[in-house]
């Protein structure tokens, strides 16, 4: 502890005390003169008893108009602070009411396009085309929403995509994805991007020379494959550009950093599974520029959006395998 901040206490008492002490010194001088019957020889000491009584007295006066000024100024601060307090959370709170508003919409969307997969049995005019298309505008829907959960738990502008793992680096990926993966997957490519990125990442995504590549060439998608533990099935990392020049981060695509320099990724995989990676299928993947992925809610809530998208996912292959098996008969 500094000294100044050990001596704070008594310096404070001793401003509040200098007027009761600056009286209690006059009285006791004019009763020592009395007293002591002091004749005119002596009144040069009275006059200075008296005087030093008096400066003691304007140095307490002076010591209650300042301290009056300064408890006037941390009441003053205190009600700014508490003013910001409040404001800050007020924009807490709304900010929340924004992520659940959002959820439940993504809640909604996801039990209607289950309801469709659901009651597909009974739609013998829905062919393969029409299917893949429900199933991209469900994409659209939850991505996007995906994106605006995360604007409004970082304060950033979040970019949303869905990444499939692949066999093998050739030919454009398709829709259907294997009921079982084993780790002999080593590719993985887009699936699927909210509207409000893919423009912008188009290039990359559908007509680049990496619109496959290894996962083991993006570090988030290696931490999650490389793991046994399902602790792992999650990845988070801010500041990237600077995590790149430390070896920490990797990312083979080129231009990334003119998109984002932080990420947060969740495994697609079964819900509790003991061994996440033969049933991991892909990863969601959300990023933007300025971070917030690193409080401690982040995880679950995008896990929780995560498992959601695979039963979605593994219906929609279960519905599209039976197509093709109907198509080939």
């Amino acid at each position: 502890m500094r000294i100044g901040s050990a001596l704070r206490p008594a310096f404070d008492s001793a401003l509040r005390y200098l007027p009761s002490t600056g009286a209690v010194f006059s009285i006791m001088t004019l009763l020592y003169v009395l007293a002591r019957g002091e004749t005119p020889s002596d009144y040069g000491k009275v006059v200075l008893w008296f005087t030093i009584a008096f400066v003691l007295l304007a140095l307490g006066v002076f010591a209650v108009l300042v301290w009056n000024v300064v408890v006037r100024a941390k009441a003053a601060q205190a009600q700014v602070h508490l003013a910001q307090a409040r404001e800050a959370l007020a924009q807490s709170g709304g900010r929340f009411i924004g992520v659940l508003a959002n959820f439940n919409t993504l809640l909604e969307a996801d039990y209607k396009y289950c309801t469709y997969l659901a009651e597909y049995a009974h739609r013998t005019d829905e062919g393969i085309g029409a299917v893949r298309h429900q199933f991209e505008r469900y994409l659209d829907d939850l991505l996007r929403l995906t994106a605006e959960i995360f604007h409004q738990y970082t304060g950033q502008a979040c970019a949303a995509c869905i990444k499939q793992l692949a066999e093998s680096a050739d030919g454009v990926g398709e829709l259907e994805i294997a009921a079982t993966l084993s780790a002999d997957f080593e590719y993985v490519y887009t699936l699927h991007r909210d509207p409000g990125s893919r423009a912008l990442r188009r290039e990359v995504d559908k007509h680049g020379k990496l619109h496959k590549y290894a996962y083991r060439d993006n570090t988030a998608f290696a931490a999650i494959m490389k793991s046994s533990d399902e602790y792992e099935s999650f990845f988070a990392m801010e500041d990237l550009v600077s995590m790149r020049r430390l070896g920490r981060y990797e990312n083979i695509r080129p231009g990334w950093d003119k998109f984002y320099d932080a990420v947060a990724v969740a495994a697609l995989s079964e819900p509790g599974s003991p061994d996440c990676v033969p049933r991991t299928i892909g990863f969601l993947c959300v990023d933007n520029i300025g971070g917030g992925f690193d409080d401690p809610s982040c995880r679950p809530l995008l896990e929780c959006i995560a498992s959601i998208a695979y039963y979605s996912i593994q219906g929609t292959n279960s519905v599209l395998s039976e197509l093709r098996s109907n198509v080939s008969e």
